[in-house]
């Protein structure tokens, strides 16, 4: 999602799968399209005004999102900032890294890794990076200490050191992600190995 976009937050509940959907006032009109839900808060749900959307119906063509944020921004809004780029660096592990490592094992380290991602990533898109990062290194110390696979071991100190050389927490943070999703990649691998 763009950040131009201005949306509706409402605090009534909304199904999942219900996106799409037309949201009514207390006087049964309709005053915008159900699009989100924001699953860290307490039924926080956001919908697109129904006067950005009249104007589509209107002309019934596609509109990219971006270009749909621009053509419905508040003139009057100050800019925000964005979350920086960082170039990716995802690993590219062998099927050995995983040698000696029991099923139970490797579940554990996908289970950590989500758990981390579901914690540090919402944080990120907030702009606080730091605390993102911090999360994702927990996480990698945990296992880089407490795993009984070496090649899990390794990875994750890779992955610390490789964060280590970094100077900003947005890096940092996408240097503990790319270890993250190079180990969920070959695990993914490993699994479709499996008989």
């Amino acid at each position: 999602m763009t950040d131009d976009l201005t949306v509706l937050q409402i605090s009534a509940p909304i199904s999942q799968g219900s996106s799409g959907g037309p949201l009514f006032n207390q006087f049964g009109d309709v005053v915008g399209v159900t699009t989100a839900i924001i699953t860290a808060g307490q039924n926080l749900n956001l919908a697109v005004p129904s006067n950005y959307v009249r104007p589509m119906l209107r002309n019934n063509q596609n509109i990219a999102l971006d270009k749909f944020a621009v053509a419905t921004r508040d003139p009057d809004a100050a800019p925000r900032s964005a979350s920086p780029k960082v170039p990716r660096q995802i690993p590219n592990h062998d099927l050995a890294l995983l040698k000696g490592c029991s099923r139970d094992q490797i579940a554990a380290v996908v289970g950590g890794i989500e758990d981390a991602i579901k914690n540090g990533a919402p944080l990120y898109n907030q702009g606080n990076h730091e605390a993102c990062f911090l999360i994702y290194e927990g996480t990698a110390v945990k296992f880089e200490h407490d795993s009984p696979c070496a090649g899990v071991r390794s990875a994750f100190g890779d992955g610390l050191l490789r964060a280590s050389t970094l100077a900003t927490a947005p890096e940092k943070a996408w240097a503990m992600r790319d270890t993250f999703d190079g180990l969920l990649l070959v695990i993914e691998r490993w699994a479709k190995a499996q008989p």
